[in-house]
């Protein structure tokens, strides 16, 4: 591959001009720097990735795009349809790339025969993307893909009936579905750093598991098994689940001491005790768990409450939308 000249970084935006910024800079320590850099805003509510690139000194060429509030999916279409290379490469706004990330995507394409490159993407928050290599497209996630523009157009792009989460999973599949060579690069990733989020930005996060339901539809319950989450719980590891149920017998214990009173209190215990098993097993979802303090597990089982309560109520709308069910 010729360099730069013929690879356009696509990057889908909403209100995020702090990572942006340390995206941008990123992007042009890369060994292999893009010929252009395609910022898509999804509909911010200001223009703050028009005053980021005004004082982010940077050599690239980075263009910024608007629309209205289409969702992730839109905006990575949009950016393809925006591009001028025969390559498109796919990054996040709130991801690093390693300064090789670009140059072994490419390399991956161009050496391997690929049609589609995927590469690793790596968090220490408790819910880490590991290096697949495992063959199939449910190992896809869209902070870090490459391929060639004829592939994305023989694809149609992104599904955009995905809203914020399984559009890459969905787009992975459909990719083997249709014959094309897909392949991970075995160097150079991105990294997510770990963001802190409120409990509505949690609740919100749940949500959008909506879309299980939707990728259930088009490519059959048994994808959860593949991607590692089965469809009756939540997508996340189990870690403490001894410890939760222990204390959910303690509460359940509680539970029917307290039904001799009050039915509203057993009831109560009884949500207790089930929320426990669920969040012990959340906190415990970190990597190196084991290493951790007390006080991080406790914040990480309070942080999984609004984030649960989000997947169940999520998933119960999607079933309903897409008349699939998924719990």
């Amino acid at each position: 591959m010729n360099g730069a000249r013929e690879l356009d970084a696509i990057v889908p935006y909403f209100e995020d001009g702090a990572n942006l910024a340390v995206l941008l800079r990123a992007l042009e320590a890369q060994t292999v720097v893009p010929r252009s850099v395609i910022v898509v805003d999804d509909g911010s509510w200001k223009e703050p990735a028009v005053s980021v690139l005004a004082r982010t000194p940077t050599r690239l060429n980075v263009r910024v795009v608007r629309q209205a509030n289409e969702g992730a999916a839109s905006a990575r279409n949009r950016g393809a349809f925006e591009a001028g290379a025969e390559t498109l490469a796919f990054v996040d706004s709130d991801c690093i790339p390693d300064p090789d990330w670009l140059a072994s995507m490419a390399r991956a394409l161009d050496e391997n025969g690929l049609d589609v490159a995927y590469g690793s993407v790596r968090s220490d928050s408790g819910f880490p993307y590991p290096r697949w290599t495992a063959p199939g497209g449910q190992a896809m996630i869209s902070a870090s893909i490459a391929l060639r523009r004829g592939a994305f157009q023989r694809l149609g792009g992104f599904d955009e009936s995905y809203f914020g989460y399984r559009e890459d999973t969905d787009f992975g599949l459909r990719a083997c579905a249709a014959g094309l060579s897909v392949g991970c690069s075995t160097r150079g990733g991105t990294y997510h750093p770990v963001r802190r989020q409120g409990f509505r930005r949690l609740w919100r996060a749940g949500l959008l598991h909506a879309n299980d339901p939707l990728l259930a539809r088009r490519h059959g319950r048994e994808v959860f098994n593949d991607l590692g989450q089965p469809i009756t719980k939540p997508s996340i590891p189990p870690g403490l689940s001894p410890a939760g149920v222990a204390l959910s017998v303690i509460l359940v214990g509680a539970c029917a001491s307290a039904a001799r009173n009050s039915l509203y209190a057993a009831a109560a215990w009884l949500a207790l005790g089930l929320t426990s098993m669920a969040v012990g097993t959340f906190a415990a979802s970190l990597p190196f768990a084991a290493r951790r303090t007390p006080t991080e597990l406790l914040t990480n089982a309070a942080a999984g409450v609004p984030y649960l309560c989000g997947w169940y109520v999520g998933r119960v709308q999607g079933s309903l939308r897409y008349r699939t069910w998924c719990l």
